[in-house]
Formats: structure tokens, sequence, C-alpha cells
């Protein structure tokens, strides 16, 4: 199933007519339908959010696909901010989150040779 079978077949799902999806999303009507029929193959960044909020579904359910889990709004919107940066700053983000993730693990095995 492609993303916009997966659109329709949500929309569906809830009741929802076309017209009502698109005002949830700030969109017309003849561009959910140009969505759901695959007639916009590269749908904008910028609308996944939105669309997959409306549709109760995360952005990895409407991709047809999960990273690991849900991908929550939030979690979107940091890749999408992420994707705006250039390489030098995204190595700098990459590294901090490096850096968190260790510190993590540290106090977690702190705490657990705390506990025994």
């Amino acid at each position: 199933m492609n993303i916009g079978e997966r659109i329709k077949a949500r929309r569906l799902e809830l009741g929802l007519t076309a017209d009502q999806l698109a005002e949830r999303v700030g969109k017309n009507r003849a561009t959910i339908y140009r969505y759901e029929n695959g007639e916009i193959e590269n749908m904008p960044l910028s609308i996944m959010a939105p669309l997959a909020k409306a549709l109760g579904i995360t952005p990895a359910e409407l991709f047809g696909r999960s990273l690991g889990g849900d991908v929550s709004s939030s979690e979107f919107e940091l890749i999408k901010k992420y994707r705006q940066l250039n390489a030098s700053d995204k190595l700098e983000i990459r590294n901090m989150i490096d850096f968190k993730l260790f510190r993590y693990a540290q106090s977690s095995e702190e705490e657990e040779s705390n506990c025994v």
C-alpha cells in the first residue's frame, strides 16, 4: 500500500470526507484527492505531521513503516528541523546526542550498582 492509499484508507476508516480532511490540514479537496491518487508523489514535509495528526496516526505510520517504534509528531518536527541544518551543524547535533546518551548510560549504570 502506498502513502496515498494509506491516506484514503485512514480517511474512510475515520468517516471523513475529503473536504473535512482538507479543512483540518489547511488544503483544498483537490489536493487531498491528488495525494490519495498519487498525483503528488513528493508531498512536502510540512504537510506530513499535520496530515498524520488529522488522521490520528504517526508520520511513520503514514509512510507505512516504523523507525524503531512510533515517531511522534514532535520527533518528526525535530527531523524536519535537523534536515535544514548544514553538515557541520548536523555533526554537532549528532555529537551532542551521543554525549547525552553516554551520560544517560553512565547514570543508569551507577544507579544499578547502588541498588546492589
